[in-house]
């Protein structure tokens, strides 16, 4: 399986390290910079690979041949989440396939919770080629953007529920110095936004993608029944109206609605999808990182995270998903493709074949 343990050191501590013992003497602070340097090159290439960045755009971009600018985020962003499975398979057991012809084609997987340390996550993203959920991609897309040349602030956010308090548990991005105004980013929300959103409010941002639009307005705390320390902890709120309503969004099944619903003839009306406060800088160990990431992983009947296995994937007309027992292609709001997966071999098989995914 490719969750075995990871080193607590650093990727780029691990690459960098110099054994005194080949050398007769200690490296230079000179040696281990340089060292370290040649690690994050390396990277920083293998990730801009793994979102499917041409070599010679990628040189641009590490060798900053343009300044940071919005169309370079937006082409990172939509490869992110184009390439990146929002999935959350590491905090689930997983069984053997059955055994064929004396041989077993997939052995059993124990579970492995994701944490908030950067350098595991860019192992798994990029190397072992996964996916993961916000604390995961967030956090490693940020390091991306820093390396860039990006600043990048990080933010706690709530997500909002129909008829219930907004509930912790997601991170999201902030990109300053593009604008007049700092750019939302969020590739590691499951119905991720494909486009960078400016943090103006009332502005119409239209994803040129799928057609969705995105208003961030201030935040009300009487409304969306909030408690009183979130009105004051968060300014603001993310709304987004559907170009096709809920068919062409995977909270359809994440919630697991017993039918796929059917394209409206109009855009929806806006909803609200999560509270934030533009003006956060937050560590990434703070405590409500801490207290986020543990109410994801929490094992509890409302929380779909610990209940059901997934992995989805944005595509340029919809997405393609993977639940519980089967594998489905939506296209613009329609249902293409339906795959049942009979056992743990046709779902293994699922992962790789269509997510390049090895557990």
């Amino acid at each position: 399986c490719s969750h075995s343990a990871v080193d607590s050191k650093p990727i780029v501590a691990r690459v960098s390290a110099v054994d005194s013992r080949d050398m007769g003497c200690g490296p230079s602070r000179a040696q281990v910079k340089a060292n370290g340097d040649t690690a994050n090159l390396v990277v920083l290439y293998a990730y801009l690979d793994r979102i499917g960045i041409s070599f010679p755009k990628a040189q641009a971009l590490v060798e900053k041949v343009s300044p940071p600018n919005l169309e370079d985020l937006t082409l990172l962003l939509q490869k992110h989440i184009t390439s990146v499975p929002f999935e959350n398979l590491s905090q689930h057991e997983h069984s053997a396939s059955s055994e064929l012809k004396g041989k077993v084609e997939f052995l059993a997987c124990a579970a492995r919770y994701p944490s908030l340390r950067v350098h595991e996550s860019l192992k798994k993203i990029v190397f072992d080629r996964r996916g993961g959920f916000c604390w995961e991609i967030n956090l490693a897309f940020a390091w991306l953007l820093r390396r860039l040349g990006y600043s990048v602030r990080l933010g706690n956010s709530n997500v909002i529920k129909p008829q219930s308090e907004p509930v912790p548990g997601h991170l999201c991005i902030f990109v300053d110095g593009l604008g007049r105004y700092p750019l939302l980013v969020d590739p590691g929300f499951g119905d991720a936004p494909r486009i960078p959103i400016p943090v103006e409010y009332a502005a119409r941002i239209k994803d040129t993608m799928i057609g969705d639009e995105y208003t961030v307005i201030a935040n009300d705390p009487s409304n969306y029944y909030q408690k009183k320390s979130q009105g004051i902890r968060f300014d603001s709120v993310l709304t987004r109206a559907r170009c096709r309503g809920l068919a062409n969004s995977p909270m359809v099944d994440l919630v697991g609605m017993d039918k796929h619903p059917s394209v409206p003839a109009q855009m929806s009306t806006p909803e609200a999808i999560y509270l934030f406060n533009s003006k956060d800088d937050c560590k990434m160990d703070c405590e409500e990182f801490r207290c986020g990431l543990a109410s994801v992983l929490r094992k509890s009947e409302q929380n779909f995270f610990s209940q059901k296995r997934f992995c989805f994937l944005a595509t340029q007309e919809g997405y393609v998903f993977q639940g519980k027992n089967y594998f489905k292609i939506v296209n613009y709001g329609i249902e293409k493709h339906r795959e049942e997966l009979q056992d743990e071999t046709a779902y293994r098989r699922s992962l790789i074949k269509n997510f390049g995914v090895e557990l």
